[in-house]
């Protein structure tokens, strides 16, 4: 191979990995958009089950939203969740947390796309 091949191989190269390196953000980004509109829609849902009052729910959706944050994975969330049901005296299964988990975020795709 030349080096002017070389130099267009190497080119194009780069290229496709800045490509792919702007698509893995955007897919990033998308996964974390459609996680904090997941989120809300949980918190909303769990303080519905509580009974908070309604002025509490923006500051509890910011609660549940900044929980997801400290680690990768929905462990975090869950973990929020079934305290903060505990804490209300209200029985409820990892099961039945994790099938709300996944119909927000089915909810939380079919508003964002």
């Amino acid at each position: 191979m030349s080096a002017k091949d070389t130099h267009g191989f190497l080119m194009t190269m780069a290229a496709k990995g800045k490509v792919s390196e702007s698509s893995y953000m955007a897919k990033d980004e998308l996964a974390f958009r459609v996680a904090a509109v997941r989120n809300k829609l949980l918190a909303i849902w769990v303080a519905e089950r509580v009974g908070k009052d309604s002025a509490h729910i923006p500051d509890y959706i910011n609660e549940v939203i900044a929980s997801d944050l400290e680690e990768p994975g929905d462990e975090d969330v869950i973990r929020k969740l079934t305290a903060d049901f505990k804490s209300h005296g209200i029985e409820i299964t990892r099961k039945e947390i994790e099938t709300e988990l996944n119909r927000c975020e089915e909810e939380a795709c079919s508003l964002l796309f």
